[in-house]
């Protein structure tokens, strides 16, 4: 069972700078459709550890959630790329998938960059 997102963030209080901690309150925030706090927490989350590869994935999510599809891609990207850095394969297939989605249904013409 997740913590609850007020536990999660008395313990960032003790320890502001525990990615772990903040990828965990994204994670909760974004399950509990507060997606501007998830999109929040996780953006921390990536700020103290870039190379947390599995937090991309839950970010390009909130993001979505948060209508923000014009910023969900390049997370997707950034996350792509980090995973094929760490060789972190299953967060990196979630979001090469998620990313074919989304350039298929972006109107031709958008913002984003064919593959």
């Amino acid at each position: 069972m997740p913590l609850p997102i007020d536990r999660i963030e008395r313990l960032i209080a003790l320890d502001p700078n525990d990615a772990t901690l903040h990828f965990a309150l994204g994670q909760a925030c974004l399950e509990a459709g507060r997606f501007a706090e998830a999109v929040s927490a996780l953006e921390r989350a990536i700020a103290l550890t870039p190379r947390y590869t599995a937090a991309y994935w839950p970010l390009g999510k909130a993001l979505e959630g948060a209508g923000r599809l014009a910023d969900a891609i390049p997370a997707y990207e950034r996350g792509i790329a980090v995973g094929k850095e760490t060789g972190d394969v299953i967060p990196t297939s979630k979001m090469q998938a998620r990313l074919k989605r989304l350039r298929r249904q972006s109107p031709p013409g958008g913002s984003s960059n064919p593959d």
